[in-house]
């Protein structure tokens, strides 16, 4: 049977109160209100301690510009643009391998669209570009076998046991689903609909990639899912049948449904309408919101982009958006004015760019680090901990501008 689930249907079940909620009952954060309520918050706020891993750098691994990064208890894996393989370093930073071989027989692949990690039994899913399948590998590097999928999907990732979520957002406007899942031999098992159908599909399918869009997270070893134009987060219950976790309000920043690029009725967007991906920890959920469009004169694709970032205390009920000197988000592995105040230590701001349960983390090129510790900002600091402060300039001494980037991790509370 085919579950079939939207967030028409849960008007019901919208509820809230003002000492927060309860993690069983589906809730609505209100993300308009919250864009407006602007502060800076500093990292002690969110987190009990931060920590820096530098990425071994030698001339065998080398990365491109950084796209996913996954962490497990003993591994660190990297999927960056200009890197055909995935890599994989252990858990201080230490160059392991690239999981793999470039090329295109059965047992290798030359770009990654999608990678996801099944920690409990050491395997790695890749969803190479182009290619109608899922190799899968273990954390040895090993090659253990292709899944034939059949279809072309814009993300394939391994949800559970046996299982992939597939998500693809509309391109004509007559597609049935956004989320299917799938088992290893394709056949569907349970979706989410679809209700942005359209009643004059353009002739041929069109869509853009967006910074920072990330459609998937793990919570609690479980799977979240949330589309580029739907304002609803789906997760599991315990039977494992999809359900609906909580929506998004966007209220005056969302995008009309005739806006929608695939449509082909516009050729710009007004920069006011925002889209947003989530990430979530225990107590805290992390919003990255952005405009689709600039209004600049030379076409989309140029200017910088309104962004920013927001967090919502869950079992608070409220929320709050990163104050920003800028307002504006130009580049991840950056150091700007839109991430959480470093009162540990006086470095880098973080950036809430990936989480895995009770750690958030960025990436910061070694560039950008160099610069920033030589800064008077940074000199003229008084964080808490001033020892902590001598600690991460001598553990960045050394640090060239070729060298690969370094990662920034926050244990949450």
């Amino acid at each position: 049977m085919i579950l079939i689930l939207g967030c028409k249907s849960l008007d019901q079940q919208n509820i809230e109160s003002e000492d927060g909620h309860a993690e069983d009952k589906f809730y609505t954060i209100n993300l308009s209100s919250i864009i407006e309520n602007k502060r800076e918050v500093p990292i002690s706020e969110i987190a009990d301690s931060i920590t820096y891993i530098r990425l071994e750098s030698t001339g065998e691994s080398a990365l491109g510009r950084i796209q996913d990064i996954k962490l497990t208890k003993e591994y660190i894996f990297i999927y960056a643009f200009g890197t055909p393989l995935l890599a994989q370093f252990d858990a201080k930073g230490k160059f392991l391998r690239f999981i793999g071989k470039v090329g295109k027989g059965p047992e290798e692949y030359d770009m990654i669209r999608q990678f996801s990690i099944d920690e409990e039994a050491g395997l790695i899913y890749i969803q190479p570009n182009w290619k109608r399948i899922i190799q899968v590998y273990s954390f040895a590097g090993d090659y253990v076998k292709s899944i034939k999928t059949n279809i072309d999907e814009r993300a394939i990732i391994w949800s559970r046991d046996s299982i992939l979520m597939c998500y693809s957002e509309p391109l004509v406007g007559n597609e049935e689903y956004i989320f299917k899942e799938i088992n290893l031999h394709g056949q569907i098992l349970q979706t989410v609909k679809n209700y942005n159908k359209w009643k004059d599909p353009p002739p041929f399918g069109r869509t853009r990639f967006y910074q920072g869009q990330q459609f998937f997270y793990y919570l609690d070893n479980t799977l979240h899912f949330k589309g580029l134009y739907n304002d609803t987060v789906y997760t599991y219950n315990q039977t494992n049948r999809i359900i609906p976790k909580f929506s998004l309000n966007l209220g005056e920043y969302k995008l009309p449904e005739e806006m929608i690029f695939e449509r082909g009725l516009v050729q710009r967007t007004p920069p006011k309408y925002l889209w947003v991906s989530v990430k979530e920890s225990k107590n805290f959920v992390f919003i990255y919101f952005s405009a689709y469009d600039t209004d600049d004169s030379q076409g989309a694709g140029h200017g910088e982009l309104n962004a920013g970032f927001a967090i919502y205390n869950k079992k608070e009920g409220s929320g709050i958006t990163l104050k920003s000197n800028y307002g504006k988000l130009i580049s991840f592995n950056t150091i700007g004015d839109w991430g959480f105040i470093n009162d540990f230590d006086g470095g880098p701001e973080l950036v809430p760019e990936f989480t895995n349960d009770s750690l958030v983390y960025r990436h910061i090129s070694s560039i950008e680090m160099k610069k920033y510790l030589s800064s008077d900002e940074f000199l003229n600091s008084s964080p808490k901990y001033q020892n902590l402060k001598r600690i991460l300039l001598k553990q960045m001494s050394d640090l060239k501008d070729t060298d690969n980037d370094i990662l920034m991790i926050a244990k949450l509370k």
